[in-house]
């Protein structure tokens, strides 16, 4: 057994005590007693327009993908592409960044497309998000900058560096962005190592280009933005489960996704689970949500949204395995 295989299984179970760690860390410090008691209290009309919206976000990154397959060349159909982004999505709360390859393999099973260019749409794809989170942020920034910076001072820059120098606290989290850098290096090395990386990388590259086919372009521009109003509803909507929260209005909830998307952005499993929490909760509380009623949504509005995935990406599993046996 080589010494890459030998260790292969470390990464994973890092990110799997790295989630777990932080949410135990978070339910510590936000009382989840608190925060249960309110769940059980809430109202949940909005239960179907988010399960709408959030499947609405599936089917337009399905077509926004589609329109870079057909641009490079490789169409597809949004029956695969579909079951293919449930199941991709879904590995993804288990390993993070997995799921974008298990996207691509499946496509490659079921249609034929060489694996490279199907990830290289992928990635594109998630520049394109990177973009967009950058231009919310930003957008963010300028509308509530105040806030924001209190936000700042308040739940990140006095944790880490105020009271006494550097707390434990602090040190514990660069320990956990070294670890996750060296985790990311050891990765990129096995990768360079490989003999076939050459042509490997010339395919790649030629599906991640593939946004510059795009034709028409403004379809493309019109399902990102699609896809972004989702996720800012996908937040809203949850607000209006409780009084104490239902008067925040779209711009702070505009805020919270932007900061709930940073946060699962982060490779942790669960969908950034732990992080998602440490960052929606402060964000609720700056404008105006009392502590637990914030937690109660950051669960709500992370634990929906993950029974989602998981049952879109069961169902889809199980559609493909039937699929698999009629063939």
């Amino acid at each position: 057994m080589s010494r890459n295989k030998k260790y292969s299984w470390l990464s994973p179970v890092l990110f799997i005590l790295l989630g777990g760690g932080l949410f135990y860390w978070v339910a510590q410090k936000f009382d989840i007693t608190q925060a249960v008691e309110i769940i059980k209290h809430g109202e949940y009309w909005n239960i179907i327009p988010v399960i709408l919206v959030s499947f609405l976000s599936y089917s337009l990154r399905v077509q926004r993908w589609r329109m870079l397959m057909k641009a490079g060349g490789n169409p597809s159909s949004f029956a695969n592409g579909l079951m293919a982004l449930s199941i991709g999505y879904t590995v993804n709360y288990a390993l993070p960044r997995v799921g974008e390859v298990t996207r691509s393999l499946i496509i490659w099973r079921k249609e034929k497309t060489p694996f490279e260019l199907t990830l290289g749409a992928v990635v594109t794809e998630r520049v394109v998000d990177i973009m967009m989170l950058f231009i919310t942020c930003t957008a963010a920034l300028l509308l509530q900058f105040d806030r924001l910076r209190q936000f700042i001072q308040t739940f990140i820059w006095l944790p880490l560096t105020g009271r006494a120098g550097m707390p434990a606290k602090g040190w514990w989290l660069i320990a956990i962005a070294l670890a996750v850098l060296s985790i990311i290096g050891l990765l990129v090395r096995r990768f360079f190592q490989s003999d076939k990386v050459h042509h490997w990388l010339y395919s790649f590259l030629k599906g991640l280009l593939s946004i510059k086919k795009v034709s028409p372009f403004r379809y493309f521009i019109f399902y990102t933005l699609g896809i972004w109003s989702c996720y800012f509803l996908m937040t809203y909507l949850w607000t209006f489960s409780f009084p104490q929260s239902a008067f925040i209005g779209p711009l702070a909830a505009f805020v919270v996704m932007v900061t709930g998307s940073i946060g699962r952005s982060i490779p942790v499993q669960g969908g950034g689970m732990g992080v998602y929490h440490s960052l929606v909760t402060p964000a609720f509380m700056l404008y105006g949500v009392t502590e637990p009623v914030a937690f109660a949504l950051a669960i709500i509005i992370h634990g929906a949204q993950a029974l989602f995935t998981c049952c879109m990406g069961l169902v889809c599993y199980l559609w493909l395995s039937i699929q698999e046996l009629k063939h």
